[in-house]
């Protein structure tokens, strides 16, 4: 059953992304932690807090494609491949050709605090068309006893993943090739009018 609840007072939302992962399908499996605080009749402040997973069946967009690229420079180096040897975040990070044997498909983010960190998941393609599975071990964003050099990178990346997250879960889906040429053909009979 549904339940409404009408309030004549500001509803807020928060969402925080704690697991992303592109699913075989091309969609988006997500879990986060959903909050939702409001004003109830007797003028008394009420949070309802939840753990919500999603499993995405829409493709998801280009520009979260290119996000969950983006953390494959991380996932060398904090999993010591061959790339990363002797080279820095930044020179890594440039060597498209390398990067392009990694593949980045999902992302946890556990701790809170400075025990916040993240840990990334993907594969790298061997010769011969082979592919090793890489699970990148917990890494935090700020730690004194075994710093990573490109926490800060990391973790504004993170960042980056998780808004197009949560534009993923508002509706921010790969366009559909039948739908775009639907809305071509519209336009075209438009233009002839």
């Amino acid at each position: 059953m549904r339940t409404t609840v009408k309030t004549a007072k500001e509803v807020s939302i928060s969402r925080n992304i704690s697991k992303a992962k592109i699913n075989k399908g091309g969609g988006l499996d997500v879990t986060y932690y959903e909050t939702i605080i409001f004003t109830d009749g007797d003028g008394q402040e009420v949070e309802l807090s939840r753990q919500q997973t999603s499993e995405g069946r829409n493709l998801i967009h280009d520009d979260m494609q290119a996000a969950f690229d983006m953390l494959r420079t991380h996932l060398a180096i904090i999993c010591d491949q061959p790339e990363a040897k002797d080279k820095t975040f930044y020179e890594l990070d440039e060597d498209v050709e390398r990067l392009n044997n990694f593949k980045v498909s999902s992302y946890s983010i556990g701790g809170s605090g400075n025990h916040e960190g993240v840990s990334i998941s993907g594969n790298r393609r061997l010769r011969g068309g082979r592919v090793l599975n890489l699970n990148a071990p917990f890494t935090k964003y700020f730690d004194e006893n075994d710093p990573y050099e490109s926490a800060t990178e990391l973790q504004s990346l993170i960042n980056h993943c998780n808004e197009e997250v949560l534009e993923y879960l508002d509706g921010k889906i790969k366009p559909n090739a039948q739908g775009d040429l639907f809305d071509q053909a519209e336009s075209e009979a438009e233009d002839m009018e």
